[in-house]
């Protein structure tokens, strides 16, 4: 059964499937933002290497760099949620608009050896980076804080480190989105962004948009020359 074009279906899918597209460029944009940090902490921590530095200083570099790759990798998984729940949305309504879903079935891997596509996720992949480098900060923490059981308890890196715990654990607890947010990435979004959706994050413009899809599915079909 054809679709009305003012069918409100339509302008749903088109809404989900722009938030969709607007979520992966968030995510993309969230993650320079936080790179800069963390690529910013890095260098200060090798510049504080030199022993003529206060190594109170390299603490507080490592306890700075903690914080930044924790809520990296939390906001990575945070822009991961909203795109999968806006996916599902897309999902739904393309059954109803077009009777069929365009992104719920694989394609068939075209076999090209080590140069080839391989099924990865762009953002998966990015997260993990995330983690590693949490767990790369804890390691360069341990390091500059220089532990040894024999000596005498430094009040200065204890405090340093229990200010870093107590950040990510803010973090952790304040860090969660609720339903009365109304900024789009901690839930649906009051405004329509400006693009259109893609099948995944890392295929954001490899890949047709949805709302093309519904155009052309609207579009009726001009007869041939040869029924005219």
């Amino acid at each position: 059964m054809p679709i009305a074009p003012d069918d409100p279906r339509i302008r749903a899918l088109q809404y989900a499937a722009e938030t969709r597209r607007f979520e992966i460029e968030r995510f993309w944009q969230r993650s320079l933002f936080f790179w800069g940090f963390i690529a910013a902490a890095f260098v200060g921590f090798a510049a504080l290497s030199d022993p003529k530095h206060d190594p109170h200083l390299r603490q507080v570099m490592c306890a700075f760099g903690l914080v930044s790759s924790l809520a990296w990798t939390l906001q990575n998984r945070g822009s991961k949620y909203w795109q999968e729940a806006w996916e599902a949305k897309v999902e739904r309504l393309e059954e109803d608009v077009l009777g069929m879903r365009l992104w719920g079935r694989r394609e068939p891997r075209q076999e090209k050896g080590f140069w080839g596509g391989w099924q990865y996720s762009v953002s998966r992949l990015t997260t993990l980076l995330s983690d590693i480098t949490v767990v790369a900060w804890l390691a360069l923490g341990f390091f500059a804080a220089g532990l040894d059981l024999d000596a005498e308890p430094d009040g200065l890196a204890i405090a340093i480190a229990a200010a870093a715990g107590l950040f990510c654990a803010m973090l952790f607890v304040l860090g969660r989105s609720r339903r009365d947010d109304n900024d789009a990435g901690a839930g649906e979004p009051s405004a329509t962004p400006s693009a259109v959706a893609a099948p995944d994050a890392g295929q954001a413009d490899a890949a047709p948009s949805t709302a093309s899809t519904v155009r052309r599915a609207r579009q009726p079909k001009r007869p041939s020359r040869s029924q005219s």
